[in-house]
């Protein structure tokens, strides 16, 4: 069975934990402290704005010295989780490396796995990417027993079988339809 040894394989265990871990931690380091608003101590988000000039009065905003000193604090809570998520993206990418060296041959598997990986480095957009990347790819893995890379190579394939299969369906659809209802002969 596949599956059992795809569960067996410390490869795909380690992957899922990285890539789960650090995408996990990347993503409460962030709701911590980012350009638009930072969680205090409390869990309360505040906007960034407070930290700007007040459009209504063009004065600082009230209290701003206690909204910067907050500002400060969310970014060093955030900055140890930070580290260990961008540390966990370095695994991720070795993780590909080391076994495309321990499999003696280059696939196109762990490559892909590498870029998604170095997808992981870029703030929040690549935190989605490469963590969706993670998920998807561990659900076709244990369902159908294939990398995702295996079912996106095999696409066009299966979307010219589609198409054949639909123009003969419309084919024979007008054939009975038309044709053999009217009595002219079938093309």
């Amino acid at each position: 069975n596949n599956t059992a040894n795809q569960l067996a394989n410390p490869w795909f265990w380690g992957g899922l934990a990285y890539g789960g871990f650090s995408t996990y931690k990347s993503f409460v380091a962030f709701d911590m402290c980012n350009p638009w608003y930072w969680t205090n101590v409390k869990g309360v988000r505040i906007s960034t704005q407070m930290l700007d000039i007040n459009p209504a009065t063009e004065n600082l905003f009230r209290g701003r010295l206690a909204y910067e000193n907050s500002f400060i604090s969310a970014a060093k809570r955030a900055t140890p989780l930070a580290k260990v998520a961008t540390k966990l993206s370095y695994v991720g990418l070795i993780i590909p490396v080391a076994h495309t060296i321990i499999a003696g041959e280059f696939n196109v598997e762990d490559t892909t796995d590498f870029v998604f990986a170095a997808v992981a480095f870029i703030p929040a957009v690549g935190w989605v990417i490469s963590g969706l990347y993670v998920v998807v790819d561990t659900i076709s893995v244990l369902t159908t027993e294939e990398k995702i890379y295996t079912h996106v190579k095999r696409l066009p394939d299966r979307m010219t079988m589609m198409w054949v299969e639909l123009n003969q369906g419309i084919k024979n659809w007008i054939n009975s339809m038309c044709f053999g209802v009217y009595g002219i002969p079938n093309l």
